[in-house]
This record gives structure tokens, C-alpha cells and sequence, in this order.
């Protein structure tokens, strides 16, 4: 509720207004409020995936308020890259970091309740070490913990991320001329890949955009968009 109430009064909404329209698109901030609780995952990338978006009541108001101002876009919202520029301008200031921790296999708890410990007992088979059955889950979707049996260990900061559609958005150009500076490398290497789809840093994008097409997106936004320091 802070990160909403936050996020309204930044943008001059009330929050009722901001809660109404995420409970309009059953948006998940309001579905599930997540308290007490740390939901984590063993992969980096995806983890990274994950801070791309935190705090995720913040992204999620940021969403709403853009909703709310642009009607026009309601159905296919999250396919605005207008939108999901604006959104990301909101945040660059405040870089996304992974935060690791350490934990007891004991209090780490699937979705349903299970504990690790639990899981990997259940996948032991005869000859199998108890390592073996408690590796692969470090590949499972999602886990969560109580905060308190959680231990930090170290916090990286992650770049902000960019999908191929809002790079091209970025760069202003038509369709083909795009693509053909995308194969002859002009908008450099893929950062990384996420389900099988690649993304760049957005400021490695930023930093290949001419003064002209820098200024057109600011001012289309009405926000600074040079990434944070």
C-alpha cells in the first residue's frame, strides 16, 4: 500500500484510483499482498528478470497511472511500448539489483506448502545421494521463505532491460531498416536471453541513439531518459 499510495500521489491520483483500475485488470498486487513472505528462485537470469520489474507494486501503480491517462491503450496494455517506455522512465533512477541470500533447504517452501527437504525426499531413489535429489531443484520456478530464516549473502546491481519490440521503438525506424542494423550488429550484442528471447541493456541502447531521436522520446514521454549513474 505504500508503493501505491506513492506512486498515485507522485502522479496526482488518488490512490482508490490506482487500487480501482488494478483490481479492473486483476492485476497482481492486489491479488495476492504477499506479506511476511520472500519469493526467490536459484537462477540469476531469471532472478535479474524479476528485478527488472521490482519493487513490483511500483511497476504494477506505474502501469495503472499510464492506463488511467491513456484510455486507448486499456485492452492491449502491455503491448504499448510508448507505455512501457514511460514506465521505465519512472524507474531509472533506481537501478534493479539481485539480492542473494542463503537459507536452510528445510524452510524453503514451494508454492503449495511443501518444504525443499520435502521435494527431495520425494524424488530419492535407491542409490541416489540426497545431493543429487536436492540440485535439480535449484531449477524449479519459484520458491518462497520467511524472512527470518533468510541470510544475505550479496546484492548485484542488474542492467535494465529492453525486448527487441521496444528497441525498435527506440530506434525510430521502419521495419526493415531495423532489422538490418540489428544483423549488422549496430545495436550491438544481445545482453542476455530470457525464454529463448533475446534483450539488450537499455543503456547500451540509449548510447546508440542520435540527439535528434533522443530528444523526440523524452519529449514524448515528458521525462528524462538518460539511465541512472
Amino acid at each position: 500500500m505504500e508503493q501505491l499510495r506513492s506512486v498515485a500521489e507522485d502522479h496526482g491520483l488518488t490512490v482508490e484510483e490506482v487500487i480501482a483500475d488494478l483490481e479492473k485488470h486483476g492485476r497482481f498486487a492486489i491479488a495476492d499482498p504477499r506479506p511476511d513472505t520472500i519469493y526467490l528462485v536459484g537462477d540469476q537470469n531469471r532472478a535479474a528478470s524479476w528485478a527488472d520489474r521490482a519493487p513490483e507494486a511500483t511497476w504494477e501503480a506505474l502501469w495503472a497511472v499510464y492506463r488511467i491517462r491513456h484510455p486507448h491503450v486499456e485492452v492491449d496494455w502491455n503491448q504499448s511500448d510508448e507505455g512501457h517506455l514511460w514506465v521505465l522512465a519512472n524507474r531509472l533512477q533506481d537501478p534493479p539489483v539481485v539480492v542473494e541470500i542463503e537459507a536452510p533447504v528445510g524452510k524453503l517452501q514451494t508454492m503449495h506448502g511443501d518444504t525443499a527437504a520435502e521435494e527431495a525426499l520425494n524424488r530419492l531413489s535407491p542409490g541416489m545421494s540426497l545431493q543429487d535429489a536436492i540440485s535439480p531443484l535449484y531449477a524449479e520456478p519459484e520458491w518462497k521463505i520467511d524472512p527470518s530464516a533468510a541470510v544475505f549473502v550479496n546484492v548485484t546491481e542488474v542492467p535494465q532491460r529492453v525486448d527487441g519490440p521496444l528497441v525498435r521503438f527506440m530506434s525510430g525506424e521502419d521495419e526493415d531498416t531495423f532489422y538490418r542494423q540489428l544483423d549488422a550488429g549496430f545495436w550491438g550484442e544481445p545482453a542476455g536471453i530470457h525464454h529463448g528471447i533475446p534483450w539488450h541493456s537499455y543503456r547500451d541502447v540509449w548510447e546508440r541513439l542520435g540527439a535528434d531521436r533522443r530528444a523526440e522520446l523524452e519529449e514524448m514521454v515528458g521525462l528524462p531518459l538518460s539511465p541512472g549513474d
